[in-house]
């Protein structure tokens, strides 16, 4: 495994979010080291019921719950 490190605009410190259903919050991942040649990244949802999150990294609240999107 290589290490990544994620966040985007609205995420706290902690790593934390809060959606309401239908709204969006785009995250973003940096892989490293910068010599790793596969930078790719693939985002999954602990409960797609709640929040889903698609391949570019943005993440939908679908109902309420709780739930993690990560790399």
């Amino acid at each position: 495994p290589r290490p990544v490190r994620w966040g985007g605009e609205g995420v706290s410190a902690d790593g934390k979010a809060s959606l309401k259903v239908g709204e969006t919050l785009s995250l973003n991942a940096s892989v490293t080291p910068d010599s790793v040649a596969d930078k790719t990244v693939q985002w999954t949802s602990s409960d797609e019921q709640v929040a889903t999150v698609d391949e570019h990294g943005v993440v939908k609240g679908v109902k309420a719950g709780t739930g993690t999107a990560a790399p």
